[in-house]
């Protein structure tokens, strides 16, 4: 029977995964009753999940020490930005040279700079 108790990388992942179930199931909710809106607001492909990558990016830095899994997404989503995509959240009053695209398809974005790594 092996005993060994779990290693820290285990307790960073289990941490991590535990954040980011909280975040999705509860954050939404909790901002639509802060601002009289309807939750579903929060699902609709306008809202960008850019600004969360970004967080978990910062978590992930600060809380856990692995600035090398940061790096990779922050320059996962710099590269995307760079290419002129972006969410209606973030495009600018005159989208000239910018692609607008769904939160849906920019993470798909994001995740391909990812894999290409």
């Amino acid at each position: 029977m092996n005993t060994a108790a779990p290693t820290t990388a285990h307790k960073k992942l289990v941490g991590i995964l535990l954040t980011i179930v909280f975040a999705l199931t509860c954050l939404p909710a909790a901002l639509a009753v802060d601002l009289n809106v309807d939750a579903g607001f929060y699902f609709k492909q306008s809202r960008g999940g850019t600004c969360t990558l970004a967080s978990a990016a910062m978590m992930l830095r600060y809380s856990f020490d692995m600035a090398e899994e940061a790096d990779a997404i922050e320059n996962a989503v710099s590269a995307v930005l760079d290419e002129g995509y972006r969410t209606a959240d973030i495009l600018p009053a005159a989208p000239a040279g910018f692609i607008r695209v769904g939160c849906t398809e920019m993470g798909s974005l994001i995740r391909e700079h990812l894999k290409t790594r």
